[in-house]
């Protein structure tokens, strides 16, 4: 599951996710797929929040698009407190699919309250038990949603 994170390979600053994002998928690839300039990507990956060349909305959503690459995304979720889950790759299961789903919902729930448990018992919250239930919370979300999209897909309207 792809959930929120800010790591090294996801800043919370979207200037600097924009910059990784086009340096990663090589600038005169990514600048020739998206029908600008090396030059014109380069300034806009080294731009940040005071600088005339910052990336679009075009920019984001195009360059995220072609290289499938969500840290800008995740940046800003970041930057507003919000998180996002990818739901795509269940969006096509099959009905049967429906019951395995909501019993990876339950078994991430569980896991989520075990994490929690141990988080709390051990009288001491760290960071490393904070980062364990974020990540099991995220992952029980992600699998609630993921259901959630799926039943989407069979409204008859």
């Amino acid at each position: 599951m792809n959930f929120n994170r800010v790591t090294a390979d996801h800043p919370a600053n979207v200037f600097e996710a924009f910059r990784q994002l086009a340096y990663a998928h090589g600038v005169p690839e990514l600048a020739k797929l998206m029908g600008v300039r090396p030059g014109t990507l380069y300034n806009k990956a080294d731009a940040d929040d005071e600088t005339h060349h910052q990336p679009t909305m075009r920019d984001v959503v195009l360059a995220t698009q072609l290289t499938g690459d969500m840290r800008v995304l995740d940046a800003l979720d970041e930057q507003f407190g919000r998180a996002a889950f990818d739901v795509r790759p269940m969006a096509h299961v099959s009905d049967e699919a429906l019951l395995e789903l909501l019993t990876k919902l339950g078994s991430e729930s569980g896991q989520f309250h075990t994490v929690l448990h141990r988080g709390l018992k051990a009288k001491t919250f760290t960071t490393e038990n904070l980062n364990l239930v974020r990540a099991e919370a995220f992952d029980m979300v992600s699998a609630l949603m993921t259901l959630v999209k799926r039943l989407e897909g069979l409204v008859d309207d």
